[in-house]
Formats: C-alpha cells, sequence, structure tokens
C-alpha cells in the first residue's frame, strides 16, 4: 500500500498528540498564550478531531512547550500519561497482533494515517541458523 508523500507545509499531522500535548498543559496551568505563540493555532483548534497541522505549526508548537515549562524532558515526561488509545488503532492493532512480525505489518501498512510525517519501514532478515551466527551479527557479542 502506497500512502501519499506530504511536504514539510502541507497540513498532515493529526491533533491528537499535539492535542493532547496542549490540555495537559493547560490543566497543568501553563498559559495557552505562551503554547500557540508564533503559530497559526487557536485553541477550539484543538477540539477539532479532524483538524491537522504542518510541521512547521508543529514544531513551533512543540518548542513552545518546551519553553513555557522549562523542561527539556517534555515529551519524556508526557509519554507517561500517554494513552495508547491516542494513537486510534494503528497502535493497538500493532500492540495486539498475535505475533510480532504481525505487528510490524501493520505499522507498515497503516500508521501514516496517524503519523504521516513518519515512514515505517523493516528490512526482512532470514532467521539465525546457530548461536554462533547470533555471536557475531554485526560484530556485537550478544551471547
Amino acid at each position: 500500500m502506497n500512502s501519499k508523500k506530504f511536504a514539510a507545509e502541507d497540513a498532515a499531522h493529526p491533533m491528537n498528540h499535539p492535542g493532547f500535548v496542549f490540555r495537559e498543559l493547560h490543566r497543568g496551568g501553563f498559559e495557552v498564550e505562551a503554547l500557540l505563540r508564533g503559530t497559526t493555532l487557536a485553541e477550539e483548534r484543538f477540539r477539532d478531531s479532524n483538524a491537522r497541522l504542518e510541521f512547521s505549526t508543529l514544531r513551533r508548537f512543540i518548542l513552545n512547550a518546551i519553553v513555557a515549562t522549562d523542561d527539556p524532558h517534555l515529551g519524556l515526561r508526557l509519554a507517561l500519561r500517554f494513552e495508547a488509545n491516542y494513537s486510534a488503532s494503528t497502535i493497538l492493532s500493532a500492540m495486539n497482533a498475535p505475533r510480532c512480525v504481525d505487528g510490524l505489518r501493520n505499522l507498515i501498512r497503516f500508521a501514516h494515517l496517524t503519523f504521516p510525517d513518519i515512514a515505517f519501514a523493516f528490512q526482512s532478515r532470514p532467521a539465525f541458523q546457530s548461536r554462533q551466527t547470533l555471536r557475531t551479527v554485526a560484530g556485537y557479542g550478544f551471547i
């Protein structure tokens, strides 16, 4: 399945992740004006589940959030509160696949629906033939 390729100026990124960041910081008492400064965003746009963002707007919003919170690790801290269902069925289908390879195939096939700015591709490699092969893969001593 081929997904559409987006340019940086295309409004392609869904609002689920930025909306989560906005709601968490707004609830935490951070000023809306500081979060939206220099963007084309308005608070109402975060309530529109069909809205999409340009990469430059998303980038500015995230940088504003980091500056407003004075937390360079903001993404990691918010990730602890993020639930998989915020990423729609793409992530849930990958997480609940019967085998890891099936989960990866689901990501390749459907991730562009939730993450249009990220391309997932995985290389298939033959199964390891022996413990010796495993020890020497890429020069690392795994075992």
